[in-house]
Formats: structure tokens, sequence, C-alpha cells
């Protein structure tokens, strides 16, 4: 988890609207807990989601050069996805024009 949770929050800064917070939440929903992070910026197409978390799966439109030294490969979801999955749960992502996106990562609590 100590990838998972910088990785998404960098993305929310990294592509979100500098002039707009980053929003993070951790909340019980039954028997997970949910961890949410919550940006205004780049919004991604409904049909790219699905691929967000592949291998190779990069959505933003910025290539990493013009984004800095600190954007890294586009690997940071597929492998935040991996971590995730080996606890047997998944993350979800939205992403709208008028709400924004929204990454939540769903954990079982023991």
């Amino acid at each position: 988890m100590a990838q998972v949770f910088p990785n998404l929050v960098g993305n929310a800064v990294r592509h979100g609207d500098l002039k707009r917070p980053v929003h993070v939440n951790l909340q019980r929903v039954g028997v997970n807990a949910v961890f949410s992070v919550y940006n205004f910026g780049e919004t991604i197409p409904a049909d790219a989601i699905p691929h967000l978390f592949t291998f190779g799966g990069r959505q933003s439109t910025y290539p990493a050069v013009e984004k800095g030294p600190a954007a890294g490969q586009g690997l940071g979801l597929f492998i935040a996805s991996e971590h995730v999955a080996g606890y047997g749960r998944c993350i979800e992502a939205k992403s709208t024009d008028d709400m924004g996106t929204t990454f939540n990562v769903v954990l079982p609590i023991q």
C-alpha cells in the first residue's frame, strides 16, 4: 500500500487543476475501507477508464517529458492496481467534466 496511496495522490496533484484542491478521504463502507482521491483537471474519457489499470494504459494527453521528471512512465496505476488486487479488491475510477475525477481503493478491513 506504500506505493498505492502516494501514486494516486501524486497523480491527482499532477493532473489536477492547480487552482482547485485535491481531496483525500478514508471511510468504512461495510466490511471494506475505501480510500478516495478526488480532483478537478483533465477529464478521463469513459471509454478509457477500463484501460487505465493495464500495462501501458497511460491516458494523459501530456507526455512525461512535458510534465517533468516526476511524471514517470505511466506504470503507476497498473502497479497500484496489481497491489490492490493482491488483497482481492480493486481500484475504481470515475471522471466527468462537471464532477471531476475520483479514484477509490476498496480494501477489506480485517
